[in-house]
């Protein structure tokens, strides 16, 4: 029996939900975002700051980009940061496989500080990535602040790369400013155009060897059940490429798309509040986290 994949001519499935460098769609946003942080290496000071709503590739962009790190840099990826800062240290260290010294802060400072000058000595550098960073308590960025401080011979062997969700950069200005002031290179992430959404689809299937024809209609209603934000067009394409295949169709047709968005639960007037409503959420636990700390005190 003839498989959905080869029904269209794919070898791969094109719209996985989870991130695949692979299958990267350099749009305006994305290549822009991977030029800044490219410059960011080049320049070799300060902070970087990567934000964009949740779904709209931060996490494959990284991926893209750590391809393309220079070999005589290191990196540190952590990607649970709601960490207090002798956590966040420890973390940094197991993420190199440096053995760190339980949780005695200092002592791990100490550690982590001789492997920066052990880097230096080798004209090596590290690339410290914090993902989510939005959920890190304020006193655990104030320690990432206090890392940038590290120079060997006016060199520093240190840069640090901030990724979260839009309300990040307004904490930074917010809480924590010695280190807004320090960060050189801002990089936005926003959904895709209406025509960058088309493009997306056929990118993606062309990239599986495949292709698929969509009516008019089809096409705008695709953009508006997903307002142009990658993970939600995947949800949605990889719905519609079964039900077409049910119907033995190789045209996708308007119903098509509102019936796949449909049996996901994606409602159009959901959809359209669904980043307002994520800023608000990410706020309610962004405020909920400052009280943990700073109410113990």
């Amino acid at each position: 029996m003839e498989s959905k994949l080869s029904f269209f001519g794919l070898t791969d499935e094109p719209f996985r939900l989870t991130p695949d460098v692979e299958y990267f769609y350099p749009s305006s946003s994305h290549q822009e975002a991977l030029e800044l942080l490219s410059f960011f290496i080049k320049d070799g000071d300060g902070f970087a700051l990567l934000t964009g709503y949740p779904g709209t590739g931060k996490t494959t962009l990284l991926r893209k980009f750590l391809e393309s790190l220079p070999k005589e840099w290191e990196f540190a990826l952590i990607v649970t940061p709601m960490l207090s800062p002798k956590e966040l240290i420890k973390s940094i260290l197991n993420d190199l496989n440096i053995q760190s010294k339980g949780d005695d802060l200092s002592e791990n400072l100490d550690i982590f500080q001789e492997h920066l000058l052990k880097l230096a000595r080798e004209n090596k550098k590290l690339l410290l990535i914090i993902d989510e960073a939005q959920s890190l308590p304020i006193e655990s960025l104030e320690q990432i602040r206090l890392l940038s401080n590290i120079e060997m011979k006016s060199v520093k062997p240190l840069q640090i790369l901030l990724v979260g969700q839009p309300e990040l950069e307004k904490m930074v200005e917010k809480q924590v400013r010695q280190l807004n002031q320090r960060i050189t290179v801002r990089a936005y992430l926003m959904p895709l155009s209406e025509e960058e959404t088309s493009d997306y689809i056929q990118y993606r299937m062309a990239k599986a060897n495949g292709s698929v024809s969509f009516e008019k209609a089809a096409r705008s209603e695709i953009f508006k059940r997903t307002q142009g934000i990658p993970r939600l067009i995947n949800s949605i394409m990889k719905r519609v490429l079964f039900l077409a295949y049910s119907k033995k169709r190789r045209t996708i047709t308007r119903e098509d798309i509102k019936n796949a968005a449909e049996s996901l639960g994606l409602k159009l007037e959901d959809i359209k509040i669904s980043i307002a409503i994520g800023i608000i959420i990410a706020t309610v636990v962004l405020m909920i986290i400052m009280f943990y700390f700073y109410g113990r005190f």
